[in-house]
């Protein structure tokens, strides 16, 4: 199964939650009991250094249900571009979530842009 396209937004200093289910080329969803999941944020997709990492909690596992997650310290922490005006402008980052299955098998899921819209209340 090829990666999903999906770009994000993420508000800087604010919670990110996002639910996935996870399912086979017919639909149906995947059991994922005893797999588990990782994901990373990247100045590009090739870049060395980490921006951040999320967490992920497999919520409803014979559902394919997982939750990918960073918390408000976090996303404060992603660097963003400060604006020149009083218009708000996004700095994007690539990202992807990978499955690891229960016997080491490595497939990625989803993939994109993530858009970090700047934080104005500290």
């Amino acid at each position: 199964m090829s990666a999903g396209q999906l770009n994000l937004t993420i508000e800087q200093g604010a919670s990110f939650l996002k639910i996935f289910t996870v399912k086979d080329h017919e639909g149906t969803p995947i059991d994922l009991t005893g797999f588990s999941l990782r994901g990373q944020i990247r100045e590009t997709y090739s870049a060395s250094s980490v921006i951040a990492s999320f967490s992920f909690e497999i919520h409803e596992p014979l559902a394919g249900k997982f939750k990918m997650k960073l918390t408000p310290a976090q996303t404060a922490a992603i660097p963003v571009e400060t604006a020149v005006s009083y218009k708000k402008t996004p700095t994007r980052y690539a990202y992807d979530v990978e499955l690891v299955t229960d016997t080491g098998e490595v497939e990625r899921l989803v993939e994109g842009i993530a858009s970090i819209s700047p934080e104005v209340t500290l």
